[in-house]
C-alpha cells in the first residue's frame, strides 16, 4: 500500500512538472514584463545572404585545380592587380596556370604562357554573376 502512494505521488509530480514546461514552452517567441506587455526575446534580424566572390586557389604558379561546382571563373594575377581569364565553366572543369603554358581550361589554352613565375595568381568563383 505504502508503494502505490509513493508510485502515485511520483506521477503526480511528473505531471505537474510536464505541464510548467508546456506552459513555459507556450511563450516562446516572446517575453511579459511587469505590466503584462510583450516583449521580443531576441532583437536578431534574418540575415540576407548575397552571393559573393570567393577565392578557390591562390599562389605562385603551377597551380592545378578541378573546380566540381562549374559556373562563373576569373583568374586574376595579384602581383600585376589584372584580370587574366574571365570565363564560366562547367562543372569538373581542370583549371591549370602554368608559367611555361599559360592558363588552361581542360585542355583548352585561354592564354598563351609565358606568365611571370615570380607572380602571384588567384582563382575566383563568381558566384552571383
Amino acid at each position: 500500500m505504502m508503494h502505490r502512494k509513493l508510485t502515485s505521488g511520483v506521477r503526480l509530480a511528473g505531471v505537474v512538472l510536464a505541464a510548467a514546461l508546456l506552459a513555459a514552452c507556450g511563450n516562446s517567441g516572446s517575453s511579459s514584463d511587469v505590466l503584462g506587455k510583450t516583449k521580443p526575446l531576441s532583437r536578431a534580424r534574418p540575415v540576407q545572404i548575397s552571393p559573393q566572390s570567393t577565392v578557390l586557389k591562390a599562389g605562385p604558379a603551377p597551380i592545378n585545380f578541378i573546380f566540381g561546382q562549374g559556373g562563373p571563373v576569373r583568374i586574376v594575377d595579384t602581383t600585376a592587380r589584372k584580370t587574366l581569364v574571365q570565363r564560366t565553366v562547367n562543372p569538373g572543369t581542370i583549371i591549370s596556370i602554368d608559367t611555361k603554358a599559360g592558363i588552361l581550361l581542360d585542355r583548352d589554352t585561354v592564354k598563351a604562357g609565358p606568365l611571370a613565375a615570380e607572380h602571384q595568381y588567384e582563382v575566383w568563383w563568381d558566384a552571383g554573376k
